[in-house]
C-alpha cells in the first residue's frame, strides 16, 4: 500500500443506550424471546445482549421476559439466558450460486478497447479494417442467490446446496453453490449481507482477500470480517477458510462449500487455461487481479448479481411458526419455556459445575414455567428464585389462593405485587410484576452484601420506578385486621409506602418451618460459600494425601470458607473424615455456620411521667 494517511468516514453517531460493565456480575438465569438472537445457552453482560436480541425490545411483543432481562443488563448485571423460539420456526438464509459457461471473447486492451491482431505482422491492434479479431477462451460467470426452505440448522442448508452441484455442465452451465449464510438464530430475519474484494491488502500478498459484511438495521450491528477463497490458507496464524472466519461474527452463521468452491475454480482454469494457483492468488470472483485490474478471461452474464451491491441481499426463508410476531402468552411459547427450565432442551441445565447462576427472577411467567423452574433449583440449591405470583391479583384472597397453589421450598420466595412502569424504550405505561424491579437492585445488593437482608431502605430495596398509583394491593393494619402479620405468617413478601417510597419490607423464603432458613439473606449467604467452594476446589483436587499434604488440602479448603466469615455470626470448618471415606478417595468435612441477625420491627415503650 501507498505511503500515506488514509481516513475512512464511519457514521456511527445515533445516540446509544448507555449499557454499564459492572466489575463484579451476579448472573441471573432467565429465558425469552426475541425478535433475533441465536438459540442456545448464552452467558452475556453488556452491549453484547442487545448486539444479539436486538436493540428494540417491545414489551408488546414479548412481554416482561425480554424487558426485565435488559433491565438486568441495563443495571450491570449478566444473564444466563435463552432464546425460545417455536418448534417449526425456519432458518433464514441465502446460498452463493456460481454458473459457469465457456465463451469464447475478443480481447481488450487496459482501456476496454477490442484488439485485432494483424495478420501481416502479427502486431496487436485496435484498428479493425484489415485484421482479424483476437479472440480469448473466457469463463462467463452468473451470480445467483438462492435460498434453502424450511430448514432449521446450518447443516441442512449445507446438505441442501451440495446437492446442487452440477459439474456435467447440463445445457454449457456448471453449477456451483460457493456459500451458504444463515442467521444467528431461527424466525424472520431483516439482516443483509454483501461480500466485497480487498485490493489495498490483497495487492501486496500472495492471495486474495474478500470482505463478508453484514447490514443490519441498528449501526452497532454492522460487522465485517475477512476471508480467502482458498480453504487451506492461514495468515497471521489464522484460517482464512471462509467458514472459519464467519464463524467469528456475532450476527451471522455460514460455510462454504468446499467440493463446489474447488470444482468451481478448476472449471475456471479449465476453460481458460490459467493455472489454478494463479486463480487463487487474484480475484476470481470479480475477474481482477490482486491489484483491482480486470482481466480479459472471465466475464460476467447480463443477469449476474453484483456481489458487492452496496444494499446486501437480505437472508430469506425465515419464519416464527406457530409464535407468530407476539409470541408472548402463546401455548407454544409456554411450553418451550418449561423444556428449557426441565432440561428437554439440555439437560446441562443441571450442570452445577458448567453453569452457576446467582439467582433467576420470575417474570410473570406461566405457573406450568415457574413449577419447572422450583423443580431446577430444588435439584441444583445453588440459585435463589424470586417467584412472582402473575398479574390480576387484586384483594388479599386472591393473592392467597395464587399463592397457596405454588409448590414451598427454602430455595424460593414469593412476592405478591405488580405495579405499572414507564417501558424504557417505548415511554408507555405497562404493568409488570414486582420482580422487574428486584431486577435493578439485587445487582449491587448480589456484589456487595449477600448476607444483608433484602428488603429495607438501608439495603436499597426501594423501587422509585413504580407509578403513584398503579400498585396492585398494599397490605394495611386496621383496628379489623391486620393484613401485614397475615401475609408474614404466610411467608409472602410485600412493600409499602414509607416516606412515599414503595419499600421492600419483608424478605421470607417460602418454606414452610419457620427456622433460620426462612429468610432468603441467609440462604443466599450459604449459597456464596457453596459456590466457593465448588468453584475453587478442583485446583487442589487429585493430590497424593500423606499427612503433610491432608493438611494442605484441609487447610485450602478452610481458607476458601473462611474468607467469607464476615457474612455470618460464626463460621467453623470441621475435618470429619474417616479412614473408611480416606480408602474411598472421599474428603468429607462439616461447615457450621450461625447466622447474624437483624430487626425489622421496633417497639418503643413511651412513659408519662408526673
Amino acid at each position: 500500500m501507498r505511503p500515506g494517511t488514509i481516513f475512512n468516514w464511519i457514521d456511527q453517531s445515533g445516540i446509544q443506550r448507555e449499557v454499564p460493565q459492572a466489575t463484579i456480575m451476579p448472573t441471573f438465569l432467565t429465558a425469552f424471546s426475541s425478535d433475533r438472537g441465536p438459540e442456545d445457552i448464552n452467558i452475556i453482560s453488556g452491549e453484547d445482549f442487545y448486539k444479539l436480541y436486538g436493540y428494540d425490545i417491545s414489551f408488546a411483543k414479548h412481554g416482561q421476559p425480554l424487558l426485565q432481562a435488559a433491565n438486568i443488563i441495563d443495571n450491570g448485571g449478566e444473564l444466563m439466558c435463552k432464546r425460545v423460539v417455536a418448534p417449526d420456526a425456519t432458518l433464514a438464509n441465502i446460498v452463493i450460486v456460481a454458473k459457469v459457461e465457456a465463451k469464447s471473447t475478443q480481447k481488450k486492451n487496459a482501456d476496454g478497447e477490442l484488439l485485432y491482431k494483424n495478420p501481416t505482422s502479427g502486431e496487436e491492434t485496435t484498428e479493425a479494417e484489415d485484421n482479424d479479431p483476437i479472440m480469448l477462451n473466457s469463463a462467463q460467470i452468473t451470480y445467483e442467490t438462492q435460498t434453502v426452505s424450511n430448514t432449521k440448522g446450518l447443516p441442512e442448508m449445507i446438505t441442501a446446496a451440495e446437492s446442487n452441484i452440477d459439474t456435467t455442465g447440463s445445457n454449457g452451465v456448471f453449477t456451483y453453490p460457493l456459500f451458504v449464510i444463515a442467521d444467528n438464530g431461527r424466525g424472520k430475519s431483516t439482516k443483509r449481507f454483501n461480500i466485497s474484494p480487498d485490493y489495498q491488502l490483497s495487492k501486496n500478498l500472495g492471495f486474495m482477500l474478500y470482505h463478508i459484511s453484514v447490514i443490519g438495521e441498528h449501526d452497532k450491528d454492522t460487522e465485517t470480517t475477512r476471508f480467502c477463497l482458498d480453504e487451506d490458507k492461514v495468515y497471521l496464524n489464522e484460517s482464512m477458510s471462509f467458514t472459519e472466519k464467519v464463524e467469528q461474527l456475532v450476527q451471522i452463521t455460514g460455510a462454504s462449500i468446499p467440493e463446489a468452491v474447488k470444482a468451481f475454480v478448476d472449471k475456471v482454469a479449465n476453460i481458460t487455461g490459467v493455472a489454478t494457483t494463479n486463480l487463487y492468488m487474484d480475484d476470481i470472483l470479480f475477474g481482477r487481479t490482486r491489484k483491482g485490474v480486470s482481466v480479459d478471461y472471465i466475464t460476467f452474464g447480463e443477469n449476474t448479481i453484483e456481489l458487492n451491491n452496496a444494499g446486501g441481499f437480505e437472508l430469506k426463508s425465515g419464519v416464527n411458526g406457530t409464535f407468530g410476531d407476539a409470541p408472548f402468552g402463546s401455548d407454544d411459547y409456554k411450553t418451550e419455556l418449561v423444556n428449557f427450565f426441565s432440561g428437554k432442551f439440555t439437560d446441562s441445565i443441571f450442570d452445577v459445575d458448567r453453569y452457576k447462576p446467582d439467582a433467576c427472577l420470575d417474570a410473570n411467567y406461566p405457573v406450568t414455567v415457574k413449577n419447572a423452574i422450583v423443580s431446577l433449583v430444588n435439584f441444583r440449591e445453588d440459585f435463589f428464585f424470586f417467584r412472582d405470583l402473575g398479574l390480576d391479583n387484586y384483594t388479599k384472597d386472591t393473592i392467597l389462593y395464587a399463592a397457596a397453589e405454588l409448590p414451598k421450598t427454602k430455595f424460593v420466595a414469593d412476592y405478591i405485587q405488580t405495579y405499572s412502569i414507564s417501558d424504557p424504550f417505548t415511554r408507555k405505561r405497562v404493568q409488570v410484576t414486582f420482580t422487574y424491579g428486584l431486577a435493578r437492585t439485587l445487582i449491587s445488593h448480589l456484589n456487595d452484601r449477600r448476607n444483608a437482608p433484602v428488603c429495607g431502605i438501608v439495603n436499597g430495596m426501594t423501587f422509585p420506578e413504580a407509578l403513584e398509583g398503579t400498585i396492585n394491593f398494599c397490605p394495611k393494619y386496621t383496628p379489623t385486621e391486620d393484613q401485614k402479620e397475615q401475609l408474614d405468617d404466610l411467608h409472602l413478601n410485600y412493600a409499602s409506602y414509607l416516606n412515599g417510597v414503595l419499600t421492600l419490607e419483608s424478605e421470607y423464603t417460602t418454606q414452610e418451618d419457620f427456622t433460620q432458613l426462612s429468610y432468603i439473606n441467609n440462604i443466599i449467604a450459604i449459597q456464596s460459600v457453596i459456590r466457593d467452594v465448588r468453584n475453587r476446589c478442583p485446583a487442589f483436587r487429585y493430590q497424593f494425601i500423606t499427612n503433610d499434604d491432608l493438611e494442605t488440602y484441609r487447610s485450602n479448603v478452610e481458607n476458601v470458607i473462611l474468607q467469607h466469615s464476615d457474612k455470618f455470626e460464626t463460621l467453623e470448618f470441621l475435618y470429619t473424615q474417616d479412614a473408611v471415606m480416606a480408602q474411598n478417595k472421599i474428603f468429607q468435612a462439616s461447615i457450621r455456620c450461625k447466622f447474624k441477625n437483624f430487626a425489622q420491627t421496633e417497639i418503643f415503650n413511651i412513659y408519662a411521667l408526673a
